[in-house]
């Protein structure tokens, strides 16, 4: 009996009654929940930007594909256009300039020049590539900055790896007549066995 009256009254002032989180532990949840909460209005508002921002990305990747369609285009018209290139050049350049005119009144006026200014930008980039090109390669040729002299280099490799005269052996010539053939040899220890198996055999 009095054991039972015990858990009533603990009972009723709350002792038997299981604890509670810690403030601690309160704070902590309640901290991760503020952070996932951060992190979910984080990806709505970039799924929001990106909503409304799809048709601009779509169209600067539009313009960039028509750039360098235009610029490879070009050039190959005129790689292809043989004695005709120097007109294609400058009807290319005619060509940019006036679109990138239309272009930027187009956008001074507030309308769209997107496209414009792409093929416009292609065919000046195209044409800037092409020239600066043939200025390099015309300047190469005149100053001979990476011309390379293969005579000189083999000579100066040969007497540099071996370090001797050349030997000079005389040979029958062909068909077994009475000329002879003069054949310069580098001069070389290791070929030297060979060259005298080849004498004897002649001999």
């Amino acid at each position: 009996m009095p054991r039972s009256a015990a858990k009533i009254a603990s009972a009723a002032t709350g002792g038997s009654a299981k604890k509670g989180p810690s403030a601690a532990s309160f704070r902590k949840i309640q901290a991760e929940l503020d952070d996932k909460e951060k992190k979910l209005e984080r990806v709505r508002r970039l799924a929001k930007l990106a909503k409304e921002n799809g048709g601009k990305a779509a169209t600067q990747m539009l313009c960039s594909g028509e750039t360098v369609v235009t610029a490879s285009a070009s050039s190959f018209v005129s790689g292809v256009s043989g004695k005709y290139r120097k007109y294609f050049r400058i009807g290319r350049a005619l060509t940019a300039l006036s679109l990138g005119g239309w272009g930027l009144a187009r956008t001074l006026t507030g309308k769209s020049s997107h496209h414009q200014m792409a093929v416009a930008t292609g065919l000046v980039t195209a044409e800037s590539v092409e020239a600066s090109y043939d200025f390099g390669k015309k300047l190469n040729t005149e100053k001979g900055w990476f011309a390379v002299d293969t005579g000189s280099s083999a000579q100066g490799t040969v007497s540099g790896v071996v370090g001797e005269a050349p030997e000079v052996a005389v040979t029958p010539g062909a068909g077994g007549g009475g000329g002879r053939t003069r054949e310069i040899m580098p001069a070389s220890p290791g070929l030297e066995a060979f060259r005298a198996r080849a004498r004897s055999m002649a001999a």
